[in-house]
């Protein structure tokens, strides 16, 4: 047999084995004799062949599409088992709805000791977020204690957010309190709860890496495997992860936290537990804020205020004022928003241009946590970005750029601030002192706060840096000036001009 006799029996084999997939042909052949080749196929598989060998044209075509096809087929096949713990974050985001039931070994203040491979039957927590529509109905625990008093009480606060009015509901006082949210605030709120449950199931964009696969499990039906890690806390206690991932459609289940310490007699005990459903449809009226029977309002819809952006208090001395925003670029680049009662600052900063010096910074981004000991030396370049007014308010937006690109390294979204006001002692490498300015006394000192969001895009940019920048201003308008790709081009000039 001759090499084109050889060639002409493989890719008959293979019209024979792609003759019952005239979905997937359809496909292939939207473009390419589509109609013929599709009636064709439809036929037996042993006459396929027959009629692709009597047009060469169409003979090479076809055979490349059936190649296409048969290789189609096993990647196809191959995706269907590929997925794993780290494409899991990834199809949290992309989901409908997420609806999350936590189960807690702590309970009223006691602890209740739960060894492996027991369960759970009280259930404490349960979260619902609607992604799609801009919804959420959340729990949270409190525990409320006495000073003198070992004993503690939990209770149970929860956020029902209809997309529109937020109720606190207080099920141990039996009171709801409501609020507002603008629209923007509804996209960066839902957001926001959805970075909060890949954090609590430690799974952020820098915890993807030490994981092991072990054993399979079912629910309803379906397969899923287990994969696990364990982490050290501090000295001589571990906690160890478990997630129940569908290698199907990359869905996460379960999720467990074991602790191991001296308190636990080494022996593994669990933390608590989390049962996840991905587009579960929701309960028709999980989202209602109506007012349950049983509770009384200390407002009404009507007199709900609007919520406020806010991220943490600036207090020094006689200045007061606000962190109103703060996200982070995935390059590192930070961008705040803040305001003062000083009147004096804004005037100062009020004729800059993106990019320029600020003579005075009273707030000092000094490094990224992304370890305590900051390893890598990375510091931060403080530049003026844009300034807004709202009600009479003035915000400055401050741009800080690392001395290092961060793109495509761990990212925390924890962040040390250190506040200070300049005078002419000033030390930018000594923030141990005390300061004065018109006789008060005001201690230089850190606070930890954490970025409300990390901008993966330009349309991320757009919706929460722009979007918050419209929030911030009488008219609603960003400044023309701002744009992704001039922040992204100034940021790297600043680096740039970095000693």
């Amino acid at each position: 047999m001759n090499n084109k006799e050889q060639i002409d029996e493989k890719l008959e084999n293979l019209g024979k084995a792609i003759g019952s997939e005239e979905k997937l042909v359809e496909n292939v052949m939207s473009r390419i004799e589509k109609k013929q080749t599709i009636n064709m196929l439809q036929q037996k598989p042993q006459n396929i062949w027959s009629k692709v060998m009597k047009n060469p044209v169409r003979k090479l075509a076809v055979a490349t599409i059936i190649i296409a096809v048969i290789v189609g087929l096993s990647i196809f096949q191959f995706n269907n088992q590929a997925y794993g713990i780290a494409d899991v974050s990834t199809i949290i985001r992309k989901a409908e709805t997420i609806h999350i039931k936590t189960f807690s070994t702590i309970g009223q203040g006691n602890p209740v000791v739960v060894e492996e491979n027991s369960i759970r039957e009280k259930e404490y927590l349960e979260d619902w977020i609607d992604i799609k529509n801009g919804k959420f109905h959340t729990m949270g625990l409190g525990l409320i204690g006495m000073r003198g008093i070992s004993s503690v009480t939990t209770i149970t606060i929860e956020h029902i957010f209809d997309g529109e009015y937020v109720m606190e509901k207080n099920r141990s006082s039996r009171q709801v309190r409501f609020s507002r949210k603008s629209d923007f605030q509804r996209k960066l709120s839902v957001r926001q709860a959805v970075d909060h449950f890949l954090d609590e199931i430690s799974l952020s964009a820098d915890q993807l890496t030490g994981f092991t696969k072990s054993e399979t499990e079912q629910f309803d039906g379906d397969n899923y495997e287990i994969w696990e890690k364990i982490q050290s806390v501090y000295e001589n206690s571990e906690n160890k992860l478990k997630y129940w991932v569908s290698p199907s459609s990359g869905k996460i289940r379960k999720y467990q936290q074991w602790i191991k310490n001296s308190e636990t007699n080494g022996k593994w005990q669990l933390s608590y537990e989390k049962i996840i459903y991905i587009n579960q449809t929701p309960p028709e009226d999980i989202f209602s804020t109506e007012v349950p029977e049983g509770y009384q309002a200390s407002n009404t819809k009507e007199t709900a205020s609007l919520e406020e952006l806010f991220q943490t208090h600036i207090l020094l001395g006689d200045m007061k004022g606000k962190v109103n925003v703060l996200m982070a670029l995935r390059n590192g680049t930070v961008i705040m928003a803040w305001n003062t009662n000083d009147v004096s600052m804004v005037e100062l900063l009020e004729n800059l241009n993106p990019g320029d010096k600020i003579s005075e910074i009273p707030l000092k981004l000094k490094y990224d946590l992304r370890d305590k000991d900051n390893p890598d030396k990375i510091t931060y370049e403080v530049r003026h970005l844009t300034l807004t007014q709202k009600d009479y308010v003035s915000y400055e937006w401050y741009i800080y750029v690392p001395s290092k690109d961060l793109f495509g390294t761990y990212l925390s979204r924890k962040y040390q601030m250190y506040q200070g006001l300049h005078t002419t002692d000033y030390n930018e490498n000594d923030w141990s002192k005390v300061y004065f300015r018109e006789g008060q006394i005001n201690w230089i000192g850190p606070f930890s706060s954490e970025v409300q969001l990390i901008i993966q895009d330009k349309e991320e940019f757009n919706t929460f840096v722009l979007g918050a920048m419209s929030e911030l201003s009488d008219d609603g308008k960003v400044p023309e000036d701002i744009t992704y790709e001039k922040v992204l081009s100034l940021s790297q000039q600043i680096r740039e001009s970095i000693p």
